[in-house]
């Protein structure tokens, strides 16, 4: 298309028009897929509308159809994108007090009371650091069946030092290395501590074993 022997004329007016040898007045042709302009003289305008009306019309239909395609391939693409990308199902948070064991029991184990929790079991554990992690443990699952479930790292560490469990000096340590059972959050002067799922089931399955004894 590009080729005809219209283009060529066409190519041939535009280069005499560029080098003033048929107008010194600017002159301005461009062809692109937002539209068509041509500047200059109405003499100018007007002769390139008639002799390259044919050009510019077929030029501008393929410009047009271009695009068209493109378009069509990327709503195509977009289909078959959402088509195969699967989609994800979130799932609704379940509040952690609805996943304990409101019907185990623990009268060997735990007495809890509206203003205070105690431990009447021996804690389990071979070193004090394994204590101490079990005490916790039920102190939090008995402030979860009161409904309380953030507790601060003040009230889990006095609990603790009032059964002889705590190691001070590495409570912290002790508490990041278990972490599957503990979702910590807060600085360095607000801890917080509060019982995730495995740390509810952890805390249920010790309640278990102790109540039998």
């Amino acid at each position: 298309m590009f080729e005809s022997p219209k283009f060529r004329e066409f190519i041939h007016h535009y280069s005499l028009i560029k080098n003033n040898t048929i107008s010194m007045q600017p002159s301005i042709f461009k062809l692109n897929g937002n539209g068509i302009e041509i500047s200059g003289s109405e003499e100018f305008v007007t002769a390139q509308l008639e002799a390259f009306k044919e050009l510019i019309q077929t030029s501008y239909q393929a410009i047009l159809e271009n695009k068209s395609l493109i378009s069509q391939k990327s709503e195509s693409a977009e289909i078959i994108r959402k088509e195969t990308v699967p989609v994800l199902e979130i799932q609704p948070y379940t509040d952690f007090e609805d996943v304990t064991n409101k019907s185990l029991d623990y009268s060997n184990v735990l007495v809890i009371l509206q203003d205070k929790i105690q431990i009447i079991a021996d804690l389990p554990g071979d070193s004090k650091a394994k204590q101490m992690i079990n005490c916790i443990l039920l102190f939090l699952w008995a402030k979860l069946q009161k409904g309380e479930e953030i507790l601060t790292f003040t009230e889990v560490r006095e609990f603790c030092q009032y059964y002889g469990v705590l190691d001070s000096a590495n409570f912290a340590m002790y508490m990041d290395k278990n972490k599957k059972y503990f979702m910590l959050s807060g600085d360095v002067r607000n801890k917080t501590i509060r019982l995730i799922h495995p740390g509810i089931k952890e805390a249920e399955r010790l309640i278990t074993e102790l109540n039998k004894s």
